[in-house]
């Protein structure tokens, strides 16, 4: 089939009450993320949405929040919600990104547009790289930011509390592409054995 799609890189989740139960939906910044993919998808620029994300939170793996609240979204638009799918992620963006790569395959992968924060983008583009894939990054808060004027200021105060909180954790990722980045051993995925080795650690903390 080889149809474009949508990747869409998960961010945090928060958990609700509302009309008497519990529910799980992506955190503002997720939002962000899924309305721009979503934006692409009802506009024809993309044919299907694929959410990556394997951290668990609250019991379950942080994609199905995010298909569960795209799919919501698309009911007003009258789209088939199977066309928003998740697939098994692991627990950071670099092993997200190495499970989709093995699951779609090279060929899909070159096909699809990575839906995510323009700061994770600088990361997840470049670890692609490392792993054979050149892909193409689209800029959520960009796309959100021009749905509506509403929008700008909301988008604009998420992304910079956002940037600020996550700055730390995105220089250690960076580093660890910037490694396997190196022509004369970047094959060896040094970065990408290391970075695994640290998500295996803190989940046995």
């Amino acid at each position: 089939m080889n149809e474009r799609i949508g990747i869409v890189l998960t961010a945090g989740v928060v958990q609700k009450e509302r009309f008497g139960r519990t529910i799980k939906e992506p955190d503002k910044e997720g939002k962000v993320r899924c309305l721009g993919a979503l934006d692409d998808f009802v506009n024809g620029e993309i044919k299907s949405i694929v959410v990556s994300g394997g951290l668990l939170l609250y019991g379950e793996p942080t994609s199905k929040p995010y298909v569960d609240y795209i799919r919501r979204q698309t009911r007003r638009y009258s789209f088939d919600p199977e066309r928003i799918k998740r697939i098994p992620g692991r627990s950071t963006t670099t092993t997200d990104l190495k499970r989709a790569v093995e699951i779609l395959g090279h060929r899909q992968m070159e096909n699809s547009d990575i839906y995510t924060s323009g700061y994770h983008l600088e990361r997840a583009i470049p670890r692609l790289a490392t792993l054979g894939i050149r892909a193409n990054g689209r800029r959520t808060e960009e796309i959100t930011r021009n749905r509506s004027h509403r929008h700008g200021p909301i988008v604009d105060k998420i992304m910079k509390e956002v940037e600020e909180r996550t700055k730390k954790h995105e220089v250690i990722g960076r580093m660890f592409v910037s490694i396997d980045l190196i022509p004369v051993f970047g094959w060896l995925h040094i970065g990408l054995r290391l970075e695994e080795a640290l998500a295996l650690r803190k989940k046995g903390e």
